[in-house]
């Protein structure tokens, strides 16, 4: 199994990471996601992140929306294996407001991928001052 890691600092260039993974391996198995979050959004450079449908932020150059990953799924431009996984390790991914769906059932919804969230605050596991690579959640990861 292939490791890619991407740097990103803009929702746009999350899908196009995503892209060049299709590109590479033919489809993505899994995918991690280690950001700032909402219940609607990847937080990345100033409203210039990964957001749900329902996110009311004022949008700069560079967001994206759950409906373009969507859409780049359905071209064929991003492809998951049948049994892929999204892990988004950013905080309250999996809160949803109201009758809305939360940044991580709206995701899985939208592509058909299981995506794992947590609805509460998100943050390294520390070992002997040490980031060990692993997360924990404030209150629990939904998936």
């Amino acid at each position: 199994v292939a490791v890619h890691t991407y740097s990103v600092n803009t929702g746009d260039l999350l899908l196009d990471a995503l892209e060049k993974a299709t590109k590479k391996e033919k489809s993505i198995q899994t995918v991690v996601v280690y950001s700032h979050g909402t219940g609607d959004a990847i937080s990345l450079d100033w409203n210039s992140g990964f957001y749900s449908t329902s996110a009311t932020y004022s949008l700069n150059p560079g967001a994206v929306r759950t409906t373009d990953l969507a859409q780049m799924v359905e071209d064929g431009r991003i492809s998951f294996t049948s049994e892929a996984k999204i892990l988004l390790l950013s905080c309250n991914s999996a809160s949803a407001d109201n009758d809305k769906l939360s940044l991580a059932e709206e995701i899985a919804d939208l592509t058909g991928v299981t995506t794992i969230g947590s609805d509460g605050l998100v943050e390294p596991i520390n070992i002997d001052g040490k980031e060990s690579g692993k997360s924990s959640s404030t209150n629990q990861f939904y998936g």
